[in-house]
């Protein structure tokens, strides 16, 4: 314990000096601590024992006045005494308060942003209607008239929900060139929303853990820092940085703008609608009319479109006219549209939501035939020697168009060969990739096969004829009556004329080819008029309008280790690839990708075992069937180059003459991640 004489130079002296020669910057917390000795040597001396020196007062030896006043003294404790300790975490923290004197007082400097990222995150959703926009109610003259009448669907697209993010490296610059430089926060604040604070130093605590060097530059690094969304897509941010220092000094950076509009990284989810629609007619009696011109597979991308095509409802009565709800009753004509939502910029994804609208038509015949008058006698003709009958008329039969109302599936295969095999680094192997994609009519709902066609029948005699009917006829003489243009049946046929008579066959035994042959029923002869040829027909390039599901997109991806650079070579036929940025490739018939691959790893791909994942995609346009999928794997063994062979480079130019090196230049694949439509690339459906 030092006494009164002692001084130190940074010390205290005696209980209640204390030297105050320490810097400007520790001088309080020197008066702390002189203070705190002070209180304890003050309370040590207050509970010691009397001296042995001291004795009590007697009245034989009464107390001296002097040495009475010292005794209470001693026994009287002192105002300091009476004062409560200050506790030992609180000693500790003013300990450690002259330290901070050592930080900057200057403020920082932001010298601005590096590697700036902005991605932005986009979900889509859409509504979709299918409205007229010209008549409902239309109407038909009879006999293979037509009318048209026009409709839209609409597409709306709004953002279902958003998110925008950016990372970067920013700059603080500590232009104190003596003293540390505590940063206590950093904050951004952009013109459109609150601040936000960046994820450096200790969050705003004084203590903070981003500490600048002298003189210094310090990066603070930011990953996938989230703004608000409120503004939906494409808008732009301008933006500031406030850096705090540990002593309340500030810098706010000059402005710099966060752009959205173009991020580095954009991926927008169901942006496209691929759509189609079909119309179908309910049924009615003697009436079959022929609806064409709906759209199939049409792209529709913009946020606000609409897509107006024509509905073209042709003829098809069937019998005289007059039967009952025939003419003049109207027959419903339902069409129904398809939207099937789709991605096209940024992450492949399988197809989303299905969107339907309905529409429905009316379509009534008119200006029927009404029944003809008695015809009158014709007089009786002169009797010919060995020719008791009437004169017959020429008939010839065209067919003009077939078509299969239906429902068509698809299904997909997905082959390679070989599945196995080694490659040499810098080198490359190549494997046969083979894609059937078929397409069959499905047989429930069970599909119609329809053959439309014309006959005409001419008169060659110096007579009129008496024409009572007019048929197409298959081989097994099953009739379907035809309808003239210019004669009315049952109707006089002039000498000379000629009447166009027009048909349409149900034909009931399926895509099987066959003919058909017209027939005419003539009044005063004993047998039907045949025509002396027939007309064949087939369903290889049927009319599909009415049916759906009959054309589809194929799709085919890669999956594979970084480093292996992945080829599609010439002479081959491949599909649209994911991450190649191209719509799929559309077909509308059994089809078949076949092409050749190579793989080629890079000298720093790491030797060993490896795997080339495919997988193909089939989407149905316009129908309930969902994707069909199929997949394959290469098993890949990647070999260091032997020394024996000497340099790599000559050895590839060998193995290139040799045919087994890269062959020419080709389309390159670009592999997609491992999520793409949900596929766990283990040739299973993921759960």
């Amino acid at each position: 314990m030092p006494n009164g004489s002692d001084i130190t130079k940074h010390g205290c002296i005696g209980t209640s000096r204390c030297c105050y020669e320490r810097p400007r910057l520790r001088r309080y917390a020197v008066l702390v601590l002189c203070t705190l000795l002070s209180l304890s040597i003050r309370a040590a001396l207050g509970s010691a024992p009397l001296p042995s020196a001291v004795k009590p007062a007697t009245a034989a030896d009464p107390p001296n006045k002097t040495q009475q006043q010292k005794q209470q003294q001693n026994l009287q404790p002192t105002k300091e005494q009476q004062r409560p300790q200050v506790p030992v975490v609180q000693q500790q923290l003013l300990q450690v308060q002259p330290q901070q004197q050592q930080r900057s007082n200057m403020a920082p400097l932001i010298n601005g942003w590096s590697n700036l990222v902005t991605t932005a995150n986009v979900v889509y959703t859409w509504s979709h209607q299918l409205v007229p926009i010209g008549p409902t109610s239309m109407s038909v003259p009879w006999g293979f008239g037509s009318a048209v009448t026009q409709a839209r669907g609409t597409f709306l697209r709004s953002v279902a929900s958003a998110q925008y993010s950016f990372s970067g490296n920013l700059q603080v610059t500590n232009p104190d060139p003596a003293k540390e430089m505590w940063l206590s926060r950093l904050q951004l604040q952009c013109f459109w929303g609150s601040s936000v604070t960046l994820p450096c130093g200790n969050n705003g605590w004084q203590y903070s853990s981003m500490v600048i060097r002298p003189g210094q530059t310090n990066a603070c690094s930011v990953s996938n820092v989230v703004l608000q969304a409120s503004f939906g897509s494409n808008f732009r941010q301008p933006c500031r940085v406030t850096a705090t220092a540990w002593n309340g000094g500030q810098a706010t950076s000059g402005d710099f703008v966060l752009d959205f509009s173009s991020p580095n990284v954009n991926n927008q989810a169901n942006n496209c609608l691929m759509f189609g629609a079909s119309c179908a007619v309910a049924a009615a009696a003697y009436y079959s009319p022929i609806v064409g011109g709906a759209p199939q597979g049409r792209l529709v991308c913009e946020a606000n479109a609409n897509v107006d095509f024509d509905v073209a409802i042709n003829g098809g009565f069937l019998g005289d006219g007059l039967a009952p709800g025939s003419c003049g009753t109207a027959a419903r004509i339902d069409c129904q549209s398809q939207a099937v939502m789709q991605t096209t910029i940024g992450t492949p994804s399988a197809p989303g939501s299905t969107l339907t609208g309905c529409l429905s038509l009316t379509a009534t015949p008119i200006n029927c035939p009404a029944p003809p008058p008695p015809p009158s006698p014709p007089p009786l003709p002169t009797p010919n020697p060995g020719f008791q009958d009437r004169p017959e008329p020429q008939l010839s039969i065209a067919v003009t168009k077939s078509y299969i109302a239906g429902v068509f599936a698809w299904s997909v295969a997905n082959t390679v060969t070989p599945s196995s095999m080694q490659v040499y680094l810098g080198s490359s192997s190549m494997a046969r990739y083979s894609v059937p994609v078929t397409r069959t009519l499905s047989s429930s709902p069970a599909p119609k096969y329809l053959v439309d066609g014309v006959i005409t029948v001419t008169n060659p005699s110096n007579q009129a004829m008496s024409i009572q009917a007019v048929n197409a006829l298959l081989p097994w003489n099953a009739a379907s009556p035809a309808t003239c243009s210019n004669l009315n049946l049952p109707g006089i046929l002039n000498p000379g004329a000629s009447a166009n008579c027009n048909f349409r066959l149900n034909y009931e035994l399926g895509p099987k080819p066959n003919s058909v042959s017209a027939q005419a029923v003539v009044a005063g002869r004993a047998a039907p008029t045949l025509s002396p040829a027939s007309a064949p027909f087939n369903f290889d390039a049927a009319d599909l309008s009415w049916s759906s599901g009959s054309c589809a997109g194929v799709v085919m991806a890669f999956k594979a280790d970084a480093g292996m650079q992945l080829q599609a070579l010439p002479g081959g036929r491949a599909p649209a690839f994911a991450g190649a940025g191209m719509p799929a490739t559309q077909v509308c018939s059994s089809t078949s990708f076949d092409f050749t691959a190579s793989f080629a790893p890079d000298r720093q791909f790491k030797p060993g075992a490896t795997k080339v994942y495919s997988k193909v995609t089939v989407s149905p346009v316009a129908s309930s069937q969902g994707v069909q999928e199929a997949s394959s794997t290469v098993d890949l063994t990647v070999l260091e180059w032997p020394a024996a062979w000497g340099p790599r480079t000559q050895q590839v130019q060998q193995t290139r003459k040799a045919g087994t090196g890269p062959a020419a230049a080709g389309t390159a694949i670009s592999p997609v991640s491992s999520g793409w439509f949900d596929f766990d690339w283990d040739g299973t459906t993921a759960s």
